[in-house]
C-alpha cells in the first residue's frame, strides 16, 4: 500500500492571513474594503515568505488591482506598495519576458523620486531597488545587455545615495555591472566600469583617516572607562577592516574580469590594502587578549564584546582569518597572478 506523503505545513503567517481573509470574505463580502485589505495582506504574506509558491499571490493581486481601480476617490494608503508586490508576483510567474519588462519599465520612472525624497534605507527604497534588480535580471534573461548596463549604472547611482559603498547591496550591483560589461564587450563601456571601480575604491579610502583618528582616541589606557574604550576600539578596527575588505573585493572583482587594468600601481595599492586588513585583525586579537587578561566578571560586558567579535572558546576567529589573509597576500605578491584564483582566495576568507 503506497505511503501518503506528508503535506508541508503552511507558513504560520500565511495561514493566519488566509484565515482572516476567508472569514472577512464570508462575513462582509468580497468587495468590502476590509476584505480587500485582508486579500492584500494575504498576497503580501505569500510573497514575503521566500519559500512560498507565489502563483496564488499573482491571482489575488490581479483581482485586487481591478478592485482598486473600481474604487471612487483616492486609493486607501493601506495599499501603498501594491506596485511592488504585483511586479514581484509577475516577475516570478510570467514566462513572457517582454510582458515582465514592459510592466517593470512602466513603474520604474517614478522610482527615483521615492529614493531622493527619503534618502535613507526604508521599505519604499528597498521595494524600488528590488524592482530595479528584477528589471536588470529580466534584461539579462532577454540578452538585452545594453539596457541592462544602463539600468544597472543608474541603479548603482541611486544605491550610493542611500547606502555605503561597502554595503553588500552596492558591492553586488557593481559586481553585476562587471558581468554585464563582459557580455557587451565594448572598450568604452569597459573603461567606464574601471572608472566606477576606481571611484568606489577612492571613496572607501577617504574614510580611512577619520576612522584611524577615532581609533587613536580610544586606544588610550588613561581613559576612565577602559572596558568601554576597548569595545569602541574593537568596533573601530572592525569598521576599518570592512573598508579594506571592500576595497580588496572591488579591486579583485575588476582585475579578474579585465587583467589589463591590473597595473603596477593598482597592484601596489591592492597589496597595501591586504596588509592593512591583516593589521586590523592583528590589532583586534590583541584587544581580545587584553580583555581576557583583565579577568573581568561583568557578564554584560563580555556578552557585548563576544557577540561583536564572534569569539569562540579556542582561538579568535580573526586569528584564523589572518592565516588566510597571509595566503591572499602571497598570491597578490606573485609576479603574474591569476586574478581569478586570487579572487577565489578572497571568497575562501569571506564567504
Amino acid at each position: 500500500m503506497p505511503v501518503k506523503k506528508k503535506q508541508k505545513e503552511e507558513n504560520p503567517a500565511i495561514k493566519q492571513a488566509r484565515e482572516v481573509y476567508s472569514a472577512l470574505r464570508t462575513m462582509l463580502g468580497p468587495e468590502h474594503p476590509g476584505t480587500l485589505k485582508a486579500k492584500y495582506a494575504l498576497a503580501k504574506s505569500i510573497i514575503d515568505e521566500s519559500e512560498a509558491d507565489t502563483s496564488e499571490a499573482l491571482l489575488l493581486l490581479t483581482e485586487l488591482v481591478e478592485d482598486i481601480r473600481k474604487m471612487d476617490g483616492e486609493p486607501d494608503p493601506y495599499f501603498s506598495g501594491i506596485d511592488y508586490y504585483f511586479c514581484t508576483a509577475v516577475f516570478e510567474n510570467e514566462e513572457d519576458l517582454n510582458k515582465v519588462i514592459s510592466l517593470l519599465e512602466s513603474f520604474m520612472d517614478q522610482g527615483p523620486a521615492v529614493v531622493y525624497d527619503l534618502q535613507k534605507p526604508n521599505e519604499f527604497a528597498r521595494q524600488y531597488f528590488d524592482m530595479t534588480d528584477m528589471l536588470i535580471c529580466a534584461y539579462l534573461d532577454a540578452e538585452d545587455y545594453m539596457n541592462a548596463f544602463i539600468t544597472c549604472h543608474s541603479y548603482i547611482e541611486n544605491l550610493v545615495r542611500v547606502y555605503r559603498i561597502s554595503d553588500e547591496c552596492v558591492e553586488s550591483a557593481i559586481d553585476q555591472l562587471g558581468d554585464i560589461c563582459l557580455s557587451i564587450g565594448n572598450k568604452e563601456i569597459d573603461a567606464e566600469y574601471a572608472q566606477i571601480i576606481d571611484t568606489a575604491c577612492s571613496d572607501l579610502m577617504k574614510n580611512v583617516a577619520p576612522l584611524k583618528a577615532v581609533g587613536k582616541f580610544f586606544d588610550n589606557d588613561e581613559l576612565e572607562d577602559k572596558e568601554l574604550s576597548l569595545v569602541r576600539l574593537a568596533d573601530n578596527r572592525l569598521d576599518l577592516a570592512n573598508l579594506y575588505r571592500s576595497y580588496i573585493f572591488y579591486s579583485l572583482s575588476a582585475m579578474s574580469r579585465f587583467p589589463s587594468i591590473a597595473t603596477k600601481e593598482r597592484k601596489k595599492e591592492l597589496l597595501e590594502a591586504v596588509m592593512q586588513l591583516e593589521k586590523c585583525y592583528e590589532h583586534i586579537t590583541k584587544i581580545e587578549k587584553k580583555i581576557l587578561a583583565e579577568e573581568k566578571n561583568d557578564d554584560n560586558f563580555f556578552a557585548t564584546f563576544e557577540a561583536r567579535l564572534e569569539m569562540d572558546n579556542s582561538s579568535s576567529v580573526f586569528e584564523k582569518m589572518m592565516e588566510s589573509i597571509r595566503a591572499l597576500e602571497d598570491a597578490v605578491k606573485e609576479k603574474n597572478p591569476d586574478w581569478q584564483d586570487v579572487l577565489d582566495l578572497y571568497f575562501d576568507v569571506f564567504s
